[in-house]
């Protein structure tokens, strides 16, 4: 999205661009599928905070089919069958976002985890078994969220500019992500399947050397995942300044993974998009998206962290075995039967590494800026470049908007 944003609104100012791309398709980590019959996305799935969000406006121009998924219309299962009702469970839900919030008012600007920092403000005495197994839950969702164990995120983290700029529900985008990205794109050349490797700038302008061949131009716009930088896979001449290298190394990009079923027939009695399962097991999906309401006896497991990282290296027959003996415990239906899946692999993929950035203990809301910063004719774009909305699509976005503007005004 980074890339697609400036390549756009450098084209819009009058510029002629190409965007050089290392993977086979558009896109990076907006990756929708359409093998399943409907747009699946493998990728990024939401736009967050949906009130006056940028991405709103492509979405209507582009009528791109979305749907507000609000986190309190979760339909729970426990890992032993049992539904949980929202009455049970809402009460952690709104203990844990108070917690939260009391922690990031007394442990503002401190160099402290999210984990530690609950140690301190949530009170969870008295509390009986089933209401620990319910903030864990929570937990285990809030951990999703930034892709990363609560014991490496700084509580400086959880206070991004999204829901104070924007607010509103999270939207699932339904009806293509990509369409987005192929708007951009029109008419922009587009090099796939070129990796980048060394870029060079002097008086004249920039090199842009790749697998294939080597570009001339007066600038260039770097929009690589962050991870990308920090295995220095690309050579920079001259080399990037000192606290660039060492913002760069600071932040961290988190992990979520998705996979998706087709069954042979719905074989679970709910129609809410989203389901989520009560449990205090690592092992265990974060949050299950249902595409019944499509009419698709479809599935969208959502798992991040260790446990995505081992799934990835999981077998086929062990994640289908998974599946199967859980909808059985929960609904009851004999032979389930999974007709296709897919698997993503964000970890180990080498253009990523991961999904998106945290705010990891020890880095500061600067490095935000210091990763942005030009250098010379070389600019940065990405979501790990947006200190108010890092992670996010609209940070990405924006991201791509600020360095069209900042090179069309040189």
């Amino acid at each position: 999205m980074a890339g697609a944003s400036a390549a756009y609104h450098l084209s819009q100012n009058g510029l002629d661009v190409m965007v050089i791309e290392a993977r086979n398709r558009k896109g990076g980590r907006i990756h929708t599928d359409n093998s399943f019959g409907f747009p699946l996305e493998l990728g990024a799935n939401w736009v967050h905070y949906h009130k006056n969000n940028p991405l709103l406006q492509w979405i209507k121009k582009l009528n791109i089919s979305t749907e507000a998924t609000p986190y309190t219309n979760i339909y729970f299962i426990k890992d032993t069958g049992k539904h949980i009702h929202d009455i049970d469970i809402l009460p952690s839900y709104h203990q844990y976002n108070r917690a939260i919030a009391k922690a990031q008012k007394k442990f503002n600007l401190e160099d402290i985890s999210v984990q530690e920092a609950l140690k301190q403000t949530i009170d969870t005495s008295g509390s009986g078994k089933q209401r620990k197994l319910y903030l864990e839950t929570i937990t285990r969702l809030w951990e999703s969220d930034n892709g990363a164990d609560f014991n490496e995120v700084s509580i400086n983290g959880m206070d991004d500019g999204s829901e104070d700029d924007f607010g509103g529900n999270d939207w699932l985008v339904t009806g293509g992500y990509i369409n987005i990205i192929n708007y951009f794109l029109n008419g922009i050349d587009v090099q796939l399947n070129s990796n980048v490797t060394e870029i060079v700038q002097d008086k004249n302008g920039v090199t842009v050397t790749t697998n294939k061949a080597i570009f001339e131009s007066d600038f260039a716009v770097i929009t690589v995942p962050i991870t990308v930088l920090q295995k220095n896979t690309i050579r920079f001449s001259p080399a990037l300044p000192p606290e660039k290298i060492q913002s760069i190394q600071k932040i961290k990009l988190g992990l979520m993974d998705k996979v998706a079923l087709e069954f042979t027939e719905k074989c679970w009695n709910t129609d809410r998009r989203l389901i989520g399962t009560v449990s205090s097991s690592e092992k265990n999906f974060d949050l299950i998206v249902n595409f019944a309401k499509e009419n698709k006896p479809v599935l969208l497991a959502l798992s991040s962290r260790n446990f995505a990282k081992e799934m990835e290296n999981d077998g086929p027959e062990k994640i289908k075995n998974y599946f199967t003996d859980f909808l059985f415990k929960s609904f009851k239906k004999p032979n389930i039967e999974i007709k296709n899946m897919m698997v993503t692999n964000w970890f180990n993929d080498e253009f990523s590494q991961g999904s998106y950035s945290f705010f990891p203990v020890g880095a500061t809301i600067n490095d935000f800026d210091i990763i942005a910063a030009p250098h010379g004719k070389v600019f940065f774009a990405g979501e790990a470049t947006s200190k108010r909305y890092y992670s996010y699509v609209h940070g990405a976005y924006l991201s791509g908007v600020r360095e069209a503007e900042r090179i069309s005004k040189l």
